[in-house]
């Protein structure tokens, strides 16, 4: 059986090495599938004191097993 699972006024945060995070915002977003397990919780009241733009990504490592 799948589900689908709508979520309204969604952001999508954008992390780079070097640039300002971006946030994107998506609104509705439809999330379908088979296994979906959606956890979370967030403290709207904290979220805003977070300077997301000061925060930068950081390089992922490169695959050990990759496909040829």
């Amino acid at each position: 059986m799948s589900m689908l699972k709508p979520f309204l006024e969604t952001q999508e945060r954008v992390f780079h090495l070097t640039e300002e995070t971006q946030t994107i915002d998506l609104g509705l977003f439809l999330l379908r599938g088979n296994n979906v397990v959606c956890i979370g919780l967030v403290d709207e009241e904290e979220e805003e004191t977070i300077n997301w733009a000061s925060l930068h990504g950081r390089q992922l490592g490169d695959t050990r097993h990759a496909l040829d």
